[in-house]
């Protein structure tokens, strides 16, 4: 199925790509079908933002330190690139935040947690298409407090 956007014919849609990335929380085979995926189409940005939660599910299933590093590092550069393409965008905001939260600190890669959780609590949308999937995630991370958690 082809999406137009802005002009642009994508040949992924975005179900597609969200539900691969749901499953490339749990299988490294999906996470390198999520890179292919956003990667065709990595111009506009929520698919750039997914080829950089793409590349941190593939530091998370790799075993090599380089490889984590290089591509936690890569997951950084396209999530942020993908929040200046689009920066009030709540799925974008989502998934940098959810990648940030789970990068090791010695990285310093986590930067925007604070900032995007608040855009997120402030912002959210129960009827998107990803709510789902960020309820619950937010309503199991550790960065958000109880009260917050009860407010979702």
């Amino acid at each position: 199925m082809h999406w137009i956007i802005a002009g642009i014919a994508l040949v992924v849609n975005l179900a597609e790509l969200r539900s691969t990335y749901t499953q490339a929380v749990e299988d490294s085979k999906k996470a390198d079908m999520l890179v292919k995926l956003a990667n065709e189409n990595k111009n506009v940005a929520v698919y750039q933002a997914y080829l950089g939660a793409g590349h941190a599910l593939q530091a998370k299933h790799s075993w090599n330190p380089g490889s984590k590093l290089s591509l936690a590092q890569k997951a950084s550069e396209e999530l942020n690139a993908a929040i200046n393409k689009s920066p009030n965008d709540l799925e974008i905001r989502f998934l940098r935040f959810s990648v940030e939260c789970n990068m090791p600190a010695f990285l310093n890669l986590s930067s925007h947690v604070q900032e995007d959780k608040l855009y997120i609590l402030k912002n959210k949308d129960v009827k998107h298409a990803m709510w789902n999937t960020m309820k619950s995630f937010l309503k199991s991370c550790d960065q958000l407090t109880e009260a917050e958690k009860k407010k979702l």
